[in-house]
């Protein structure tokens, strides 16, 4: 799929990737599947969609190491290939996140409950990621990356 955002700075054509199930679980052979497009494809974003509620301890405990591989700092403050997680809370939800999650328990209620929106497809991604896998925010991580480099470049 190709997206791009309406506000008017946002001139650049996203390239989508999806891999979607009904109500069966994702398979280690989907997730292989999406890494090898994300390596094809940097800078894409990636989708995991399921029409169930939740996704499984297995299906998570498969996704954070490619979700953590695909976060890293590519360019311009994005990682690279931002992954967005969506279930049938936000996929049937007639007014999508995060008004959609009011009525759940956990993170994505407690989100609603402090009166914060997400703006940005970009950010969704990053929320999602905190909401269905435990991710912290984007820029710590990063933070820790660019001191890495700039140790190595010191020792030179």
């Amino acid at each position: 799929m190709f997206y791009r955002g309406s506000a008017f700075w946002e001139t650049q054509t996203e390239w989508i990737f999806g891999e979607c199930k009904t109500f069966n679980k994702f398979k280690q052979r989907d997730i292989d599947r999406m890494r090898t497009i994300a390596a094809d494809f940097p800078n894409s974003m990636i989708v995991f969609a399921t029409l169930r509620d939740e996704f499984s301890q297995d299906e998570k405990d498969m996704l954070i190491p490619f979700v953590a591989d695909c976060r890293a700092y590519a360019k311009f403050d994005r990682p690279k290939n931002p992954v967005l997680l969506l279930t049938g809370t936000e996929l049937f939800s007639i007014c999508g996140p995060p008004s959609c999650w009011k009525n759940k328990e956990g993170k994505s209620k407690e989100f609603v409950d402090r009166g914060r929106h997400v703006h940005t497809l970009l950010g969704l991604c990053e929320l999602t990621e905190s909401l269905y896998l435990d991710f912290g925010p984007w820029g710590p991580d990063w933070e820790e990356e660019f001191k890495r480099r700039h140790e190595a470049a010191q020792s030179k």
